[in-house]
């Protein structure tokens, strides 16, 4: 099953069929070994923030932009 994304298993997993037998179970093999990782699984895809009409802003800038009011 070499070249899944995970949630690709699960597609074949639900498609059933002879091949796919093990799709379910090597999706929780994957679950159950990123559950615990330290590393980045979601991120921006390249030019995205810009067609979304999102900027990089540093955490300077923020704090300067910050307009909540507290009593």
């Amino acid at each position: 099953m070499k070249g899944f994304h995970p949630f690709g298993l699960l597609a074949e997993h639900a498609e059933g069929g002879e091949g796919r037998k093990d799709a379910g179970a090597r999706f929780i093999e994957y679950a159950t070994t990123m559950r615990d990782k330290k590393c980045r699984q979601i991120f921006w895809s390249h030019g995205l923030k810009k067609r979304v009409g999102l900027e990089e802003k540093k955490d300077e800038e923020l704090a300067e932009e910050q307009t909540d009011k507290a009593d």
